[in-house]
């Protein structure tokens, strides 16, 4: 894990500059998976990094609600509080498998563009299980195809080249033996999405 660690504390003061995120796209596709009909009291972006997401959640959170974003590198997070000042963002330097944050706290987990780098997938779903509370819900988000996906972390060094997503289907049906409910897929040339439910 430190060295995926490092490639990302290295990568984080040009991140932004390399990586455009679709806003209108990306907002388009949180309002029609998520169908919100209130505004959330509690989020939390797994793999946050700079921030990327962070201006299309807080159009989701409500005025007195809490924005987490978690992230093993301390570089990404370094330029994420230097980029927000909104209070209701609090970052937290800690691995997905390991959540600082008490049992059902969280009514929405975002895990985006970051799914292939958590080390221990089953280790990660429980996690989520515990700090969602019932009726929470998760959703796993590229922007772009899995092959797309793929092909651009193979081209990387190591460790990041073997970073590999697993289709959205296997991701599903390895949630629900954790004891999620599995919502919806797509894994095509466009999008990659899991979107799964505490019950």
């Amino acid at each position: 894990m430190n060295s995926v660690v490092s490639y990302f504390d290295g990568i984080a003061p040009t991140w932004d500059t390399k990586i455009k995120v679709n806003y209108n796209l990306i907002g388009k596709i949180l309002r029609e998976v998520l169908k919100p009909k209130h505004k959330f009291t509690s989020i939390l972006d797994i793999g946050c990094g700079t921030g990327s997401l962070f201006p299309l959640l807080l159009e989701l959170l409500k005025e007195d609600g809490t924005l987490w974003g978690l992230d093993p590198s301390t570089k990404m997070l370094e330029r994420a509080s230097e980029k927000f000042n909104d209070p209701r963002i609090r970052l937290i330097n800690a691995f997905s498998e390991n959540i600082p944050l008490q049992d059902e706290t969280i009514e929405l987990i975002t895990v985006f563009s970051c799914f292939p780098h958590l080390e221990d997938k089953k280790a990660c779903l429980k996690e989520w299980l515990r700090v969602l509370v019932p009726g929470g819900i998760v959703l796993v988000l590229h922007s772009q195809g899995r092959e797309k996906i793929n092909s651009i972390h193979s081209s990387l060094p190591a460790p990041i080249k073997y970073h590999l997503l697993e289709s959205a289907k296997n991701v599903a049906k390895e949630a629900y033996e954790e004891g999620f409910l599995a919502l919806e897929t797509q894994d095509d040339e466009n999008m990659y999405l899991v979107l799964l439910q505490k019950p």
